[in-house]
């Protein structure tokens, strides 16, 4: 589809010759190998970084997933890492056979070896990268992969994390495990949100066993509202071994012992926190999408409204998933049993 768009605008006699010659260096560019494998890398990158940055942008995410997927985002990528021969084997694998499925000469790009000058009294020489096909891998598969990698971790390392860590503490996945914990370990976040440290780890250490008994009993099912086709590619190059679907995402958030919580009254410190905790945003991403949708709302032709109207039609546009299952019907007929002449009019008998 890519290649026929620029052939259209290559052959099209109403572009402009800034767009023909841009259409054609794209073109010729698309032939080259050297350009497919450099599409492969970044495609066997985004298998990994692409579904977790879908998931984490959803509003039902919280931090308990975020931690769990971040996670698994980065042993994926240092599985990859330790393993790159065969990594970079299988791209290079699936290079050839894209190129030989478009007819593209399986051939990297020859560029002649630069000599390098030697400091007055330096004896030897660095040893350069010998063949193109190493050469690639070094200087663009390697480098991707140690970038990514070293941004996550710099990105989420424990020192700037002290919080998450401790938030951690009240996962799923760590009441499971049924490791004791005390008010020192939880200092922080206590402090952060007002809470007695004493209390709440009594509550959460005697809340383990409780967690155990009734967590078979608890579903998630009802609670993923979106489409459960978005999840971690199981076909990518590094193999991920976490699950994928969004019910066991779901399955590690703060929601599921939060439910369980909310039916025990014996827990009011620990209600308390997974209130806060299920409601905490993991990114700015739907204020963004506000910010973004007032230039669609207010724009030039509807450029004076009332702060009242201008609310209503924001929260209209932003939550279209909740409003697609709104039935029109029943607006109509809550609308209409505000008064008698409504009633008439918009009731047929």
């Amino acid at each position: 589809m890519v290649t026929d768009a620029l052939e259209a605008l290559k052959a099209s006699g109403t572009s402009d010759a800034v767009t023909v010659s841009g259409a054609s260096g794209l073109l010729k560019r698309l032939d080259e190998f050297d350009v497919i494998v450099c599409m492969l890398v970044l495609r066997s990158i985004l298998r990994v970084t692409g579904p977790v940055s879908r998931m984490l942008q959803g509003v039902g995410t919280d931090l308990a997933i975020a931690s769990t997927m971040i996670e698994a985002c980065i042993q994926q990528f240092r599985k990859c890492r330790s393993s790159v021969d065969d990594a970079w084997e299988k791209v290079m694998a699936d290079a050839r056979t894209f190129a030989e499925k478009h007819g593209i000469e399986p051939k990297l790009h020859q560029k002649r070896q630069r000599k390098t000058k030697k400091m007055p009294g330096e004896q030897c020489s660095d040893e350069r990268v010998v063949g193109e096909d190493q050469a690639l891998k070094v200087n663009v598969y390697i480098r991707a992969l140690d970038t990514v990698l070293v941004a996550l971790e710099e990105r989420f390392s424990g020192e700037n994390l002290v919080l998450l860590k401790q938030m951690q503490l009240f996962t799923p996945k760590s009441l499971s495990v049924k490791t004791l914990v005390t008010h020192e370990d939880i200092a922080e976040l206590c402090e952060f949100y007002g809470l007695a440290a004493v209390e709440l780890a009594r509550e959460r250490n005697d809340f383990i066993q409780v967690y155990s008994d009734l967590e078979s009993l608890v579903t998630m099912d009802q609670n993923v509202k979106h489409d459960q086709s978005e999840k971690l590619d199981d076909d990518d190059d590094c193999d991920p071994e976490e699950p994928g679907s969004d019910v066991k995402w779901m399955e590690q958030s703060f929601v599921k012992p939060l439910r369980i919580v909310q039916q025990i009254s014996s827990y009011p410190h620990l209600s308390s926190l997974y209130k806060v905790l299920s409601t905490l945003a993991v990114s700015s991403c739907s204020a963004e999408r506000v910010m973004s949708r007032i230039r669609i709302v207010k724009n030039r032709l509807r450029s004076t409204m009332v702060d009242d109207y201008f609310s209503a039609l924001l929260i209209l546009s932003t939550e279209k998933d909740v409003l697609d299952k709104i039935v029109i019907n029943d607006i109509i007929n809550r609308f209409a049993a505000m008064s008698t002449p409504l009633r008439k009019h918009l009731i047929y008998s």
